[in-house]
């Protein structure tokens, strides 16, 4: 459910980025960067407000294990806009 979203998104930012002279090329390059962006925010952010709770004392590699934990919505808003900046700029 997640890739069909992505892909709803990626294709309704790339129409709508034809009626504000954006290059439909530009806007779908740009999306692989802005999930990868997006997962790593989020990721970061949720490990850094629940490291004592979930994290302190354990193995590091449970940093990564997702699945495990989980994501929060405003790292990954973070991590995308960061993304953003750093391929348009």
């Amino acid at each position: 459910m997640m890739a069909l979203a992505f892909l709803a998104g990626l294709w309704t930012a790339s129409r709508r980025g034809l009626r504000e002279g954006i290059a439909p090329e530009t806007v779908l390059d740009l999306g692989p960067w802005l999930i990868i962006g997006g997962i790593l925010g989020g990721r970061t952010l949720y490990v850094i407000t629940f490291w004592h709770e979930q994290f302190a004392g354990k193995p590091f590699y449970e940093v990564f294990m997702v699945q495990k934990g989980g994501l929060v919505f405003y790292g990954g808003l973070i991590g995308s806009s960061l993304a953003y900046f750093f391929m348009l700029a």
